[in-house]
């Protein structure tokens, strides 16, 4: 598939085995991408099945539809928090609506549950600012923040603050934005968000359930292949996706498998073999079998 796409592969489209992902700065422009690819794929025979087509996400392509950044215009942060997570999604206001330009959530760690509630609305604050949305923010002329914490308006003029709150003020020091209070029926949307949080918690299981080890035989096979396509030896007309657990059944069905042959052994079969014996006696020879013998065999 790489190679059918070559020229276009991280350009307009990345590919990935049998799959392919179209993406462009503008939706006239996806239009053209997406025409390029299809005709590249037509040239070179291949075939799409309808059904696994995705239009991006169905939650992306409806309402609210996510916008590309423009560092011209000023943020608008939405933060919420709750006993699960914390929670914030970034928009801008384009042509006269509020597109969203990013989401982000996690969880509470097991320390951050013990805090109260001014403190995690706190938290998020912090946490969307320096850590998750520091790029859009880092150099912004200005933004807003709004919360449902009407006492976090205040936060940053307040002198009553711990050792904890002084530090993240300090954080907070390099952006510039001002703070304002919306009630909690109007900000759903990060509200929603922290009380579904993704769980980064386990790390290790996360990626656990995303990674397979592959035998060093499957890793070998696959390198000697792409040698063999680079060398010209084999055409890569496309790529069939094969479970993992077909291959453990074809294998499991052809054991019990040869042992390793030594070159006299092998010699040896050779020369008692009918027919692979009597090719040898006449390369041995050096001449051809003649039309009688031919007859005869």
């Amino acid at each position: 598939m790489e190679n059918c796409l070559d020229g276009y592969n991280n350009q307009i489209c990345v590919v990935y085995l049998d799959d392919i992902l179209v993406f462009a700065p503008t939706f006239d422009q996806h239009v053209e991408n997406l025409r390029k690819v299809l005709k590249r794929l037509q040239l070179h025979g291949v075939k799409l099945k309808p059904s696994k087509c995705k239009l991006f996400q169905r939650q992306i392509t409806q309402q609210p539809v996510m916008a590309y950044p423009d560092f011209k215009l000023p943020f608008i942060l939405h933060t919420d928090a709750s006993n699960q997570g914390l929670a914030s999604v970034l928009y801008q206001r384009q042509e006269g609506k509020l597109r969203a330009i990013a989401f982000a959530s996690r969880t509470l760690s097991p320390r951050e549950k013990n805090y109260h509630s001014n403190k995690l609305e706190f938290l998020a604050l912090k946490w969307s600012i320096t850590d998750r949305f520091r790029d859009y923010l880092q150099y912004a002329v200005n933004f807003t923040v709004f919360t449902d914490n009407n006492p976090l308006t205040y936060v940053l003029t307040t002198a009553r603050l711990n050792a904890t709150g002084q530090r993240w003020v300090s954080e907070l020091a390099s952006f510039r934005f001002n703070i304002k209070y919306r009630p909690g029926k109007r900000n759903n949307d990060a509200d929603t968000l922290s009380r579904m949080p993704i769980n980064v918690g386990n790390m290790e299981e996360l990626v656990n359930d995303c990674v397979m080890e592959i035998p060093d035989g499957v890793i070998a096979a696959a390198k000697e292949y792409l040698q063999a396509i680079d060398k010209g030896d084999i055409s890569c007309i496309d790529a069939v996706p094969c479970s993992l657990d077909a291959i453990e059944t074809v294998t499991a069905a052809a054991r019990p498998t040869l042992g390793s042959i030594d070159v006299d052994t092998l010699k040896a079969a050779q020369e008692n073999d009918d027919t692979i014996g009597k090719v040898l006696e006449y390369k041995r020879q050096g001449h051809l079998p003649k039309q009688t013998e031919r007859r005869q065999e």
